[in-house]
């Protein structure tokens, strides 16, 4: 959740030059709108502070499981608030109060601009840090009777600064580079190529409009794709990460890896200080793919299940999760804009043809809306709004179909791995055994418990923990070569495809 709020704070500044919002006039409405800025965030955290503490005094009451979900609804709610006060403030004019302050400084004033509804995030888990420690504790006895291994508590500070490792700077990282290679783009690339004599990239545009627009485009999109390209590297740099030391687990990772035949540049220890239980892959090509296995995840997994979940992440890699999410990721947000655009200019046209009926003189509709905003900018916000509400709908959908293949391919992995040591016929007959199936599901279930995550929690794009073990019991007895998963994500893949071509044509034939 967080990482797509964060995505949503830089599109904000992208659309703040898109829709070429208006600077206050005076210096008493910009006090005035800064003001109302900063208020409203500092009354959103106040308030957050305090839903926290009430949620901290009824932890121990024996009603838990029903104050934590409440709690994660407000948290919810408390981060897409200031993300929604943030886009407020950008169409008021914000951002550009404080470009202006800057002068002739670039980029600067974006970042600080981002920085409140990033600070307010960050104040969100100091908030939620009583709650942890009170869950890690009461955790505690129960894991020294399962002789578990036992890390030490992490400090507010150790915990703050994993969240804003693992959370913001995954995405803040990249995407403020790729605004800085945009903005260079505009303001340094743009007036040299086009040999302009003043650092206005505005004035070089006016005089080669079309021809400089095009370069700046495709010199913005080189840029970016080469940084989402490096990005593993990144990665590497912003989490606390160091190879894999040789021994049993990376060995059978290692035959993983050579069994169903996936390439990777390195397998990495991911140290989160013990505070997280987890496991990923990063990187589309082979020569900048990571897998990463938590060391929580390590010390705590029992062999089976662990295996479990590194076969589920060799499975992203096998089936190419990785592109095929880019590519349903850039089909639907084209398609979607395109669309939604097309809708609502029509519905313009109409409202015009309407007035007109309706005795207007000019059938002018945008004449009624407020001076900040023309009809054009009305039509294309109004666009975004609705391609990024269904955009995560439906990119969460396509998510968790892609998630329930990964946990079907891991039970299909160890439903051979057990069949290969009994010697069993099944295995003959390509038949998902319930033993396989249920160490997946016991995987998840260690997951949930040792992240302190009920598992009817609903995620974005992983589905619930709950959700997930209910589908896994549904292959038991099933022929692990026509499974429903494997030819929906087929259908969608190639669906997506098909929707990204057409769109592209779309967008070329109404341009040329």
């Amino acid at each position: 959740m967080v990482q797509m709020l964060i995505i949503l704070l830089v599109l904000a500044v992208f659309l703040n030059d898109t829709i070429e919002v208006p600077t206050a006039i005076d210096s008493t409405e910009s006090k005035w709108i800064m003001g109302m800025w900063i208020t409203s965030l500092i009354l959103s955290g106040l308030l957050y502070l305090i839903l926290s503490k009430i949620t901290y005094l009824k932890l121990g009451t024996g009603k838990e499981r029903s104050t934590l979900k409440r709690f994660d609804r407000f948290t919810m709610v408390y981060r897409i608030l200031i993300t929604g006060i943030t886009f407020g403030a950008m169409i008021g004019g914000t951002l550009n109060i404080i470009r202006n302050w800057f002068g002739s400084f670039f980029y600067i004033p974006d970042l600080i601009f981002i920085a409140p509804a990033i600070g307010l995030y960050i104040w969100g888990w100091m908030c939620h840090y009583p709650i942890d420690r009170r869950l890690r504790e009461s955790s505690l006895i129960r894991m020294i009777d399962d002789d578990q291994t036992i890390s030490n508590l992490p400090s507010m500070r150790t915990f703050i600064f994993n969240h804003v490792r693992h959370e913001v700077l995954l995405v803040l990282v990249p995407l403020m580079l790729i605004l800085l290679w945009a903005q260079l783009t505009e303001f340094v690339f743009l007036p040299w190529l086009y040999e302009g004599n003043n650092s206005n990239a505005l004035d070089m545009l006016s005089q080669n409009p079309n021809e400089a627009i095009d370069t700046g485009t495709a010199i913005t999109m080189l840029g970016a794709v080469s940084i989402f390209v490096m990005t593993p590297l990144l990665v590497r740099w912003v989490w606390d990460t160091t190879p894999l030391a040789h021994g049993t687990v990376r060995d059978r990772l290692t035959n993983l890896c050579k069994q169903h035949r996936v390439g990777v540049s390195e397998m990495l220890l991911w140290r989160t200080t013990g505070t997280m239980i987890n496991a990923a892959v990063i990187g589309i090509s082979s020569k900048l793919r990571y897998i990463l296995l938590s060391d929580a995840l390590l010390d705590m997994m029992p062999t089976r299940q662990l295996e479990a979940v590194m076969a589920h992440e060799i499975a992203h890699i096998r089936k190419k999760h990785i592109f095929w999410l880019i590519i349903s990721a850039i089909s639907l947000i084209g398609s979607l804009e395109f669309i939604f655009t097309m809708i609502f200019e029509q519905m313009s046209n109409l409202i015009s043809t309407l007035m007109v009926l309706a005795g207007s003189e000019n059938g002018v509709w945008q004449q009624y809306l407020p001076a900040q905003i023309s009809g054009d900018d009305l039509i294309f916000l109004l666009a975004i709004l609705c391609t990024l509400s269904l955009w995560v709908i439906l990119f969460g959908y396509i998510s968790r179909i892609a998630e329930r293949q990964a946990d079907t391919f891991a039970a299909k992995h160890m439903t051979k791995v057990l069949a290969a040591e009994k010697a069993d016929n099944d295995q003959q007959n390509n038949i998902i055994s319930s033993e396989g199936a249920m160490i997946m599901i016991s995987a998840l279930q260690l997951v949930a418990d040792l992240n302190h995550m009920p598992t009817q929690k609903h995620n974005w794009r992983h589905g619930s923990i709950i959700y997930r073990q209910d589908y896994l019991r549904t292959l038991i007895g099933k022929d692990m070569n026509n499974l429903d998963v494997d030819r929906k994500m087929r259908w969608v893949n190639l669906g997506c495809l098909a929707l990204l071509v057409l769109t592209l044509v779309a967008q070329y034939w109404l341009v040329y």
